[in-house]
């Protein structure tokens, strides 16, 4: 991985947070544990305070999707994504926090590449 993708990977990362609790924001409204993918991307890509693309949109549920196994999944019904989360009642921040935790002591252990991108 260039160093340039190890930078936005950990741009990605410290985004996670918010996403997490838009996205534990958007099940509680929605009362359900599961919604198809799409409508999951459409609803943040919408709903992001900041201008991100539908690209980092999609980079930033795959990383949580990646990142976040114990607190959602994807599922494949009927040959279409879904997006599962798997804990309502948990507190989405401590979730968060997990996360970061986990995935940062991985990063940690990564040595930063330099070199061209």
């Amino acid at each position: 991985m260039s160093y340039i993708e190890q930078m936005n990977r950990l741009r990605l990362l410290a985004a996670l947070p918010p996403i997490m609790d838009m996205v534990w924001s958007y099940f509680n409204q929605l009362g359900k544990t599961i919604c198809p993918l799409e409508a999951l991307e459409n609803h943040v890509y919408k709903s992001h305070p900041k201008r991100i693309s539908e690209a980092e949109t999609h980079d930033l549920i795959a990383l949580l999707l990646e990142e976040a196994p114990r607190w959602c999944e994807k599922k494949e019904i009927d040959g279409k994504a879904w997006f599962k989360v798997l804990s309502k009642n948990e507190d989405v921040f401590r979730a968060a926090k997990d996360v970061l935790e986990d995935v940062l002591e991985q990063e940690r252990a990564k040595p930063l590449t330099s070199g061209d991108a």
